[in-house]
């Protein structure tokens, strides 16, 4: 690499789900968009499934992320269309499937992200299976979030849309 190529950085999105602030590598996303308003809703659903709707020729499932999650203080119920989503590849890579956040807060880069020594931060129980831990950026503590491992739970992979 010359000294005249530029050094790409990575960088991730940051975004709140109730009252958890979370940050995710955006190499993981496809997309963000807002969730649609012309949701179908699919009979015998979970209550965190809001529904599936088509983006370009693709059938994509949306999950109300903290919902799913069971995280306290979530605007779910209160603003459940219009709110972010992060769109990613499905588990199996075929699909796509959105996962809606409470807000979208940041795009920050891996420079201004670092390790968090405070040891007493409470993160939710729901998000266990996804922490790999807490890191401080822009003045804040942030959960470090891995979005693949929420994809890879058993209630995600039984959403049949064939």
């Amino acid at each position: 690499m010359t000294s005249n190529q530029s050094v790409r950085t990575q960088r991730f999105v940051g975004y709140r789900v109730g009252d958890t602030y979370c940050l995710s590598p955006t190499i993981t996303l496809s997309a963000i968009a807002e969730s649609p308003e012309s949701l179908v809703q699919l009979p015998g659903s979970k209550a965190w499934l809001m529904g599936v709707a088509r983006m370009g020729k693709e059938l994509v499932p949306y999950i109300n992320l903290p919902h799913f999650l069971s995280l306290p203080g979530s605007e779910a119920k209160e603003k459940p269309y219009g709110s972010p989503v992060l769109i990613m590849k499905d588990a199996s890579g075929a699909g796509s499937i959105g996962l809606k956040v409470d807000e979208l807060v940041d795009f920050i880069p891996t420079n201004l992200i670092s390790d968090d020594g405070d040891s007493n931060y409470a993160v939710p129980v729901g998000l266990g299976s996804c922490l790999c831990g807490t890191v401080q950026a822009k003045g804040r503590t942030w959960a470090l979030i891995d979005l693949t491992n929420i994809l890879n739970d058993p209630k995600l992979q039984k959403i049949d849309l064939s």
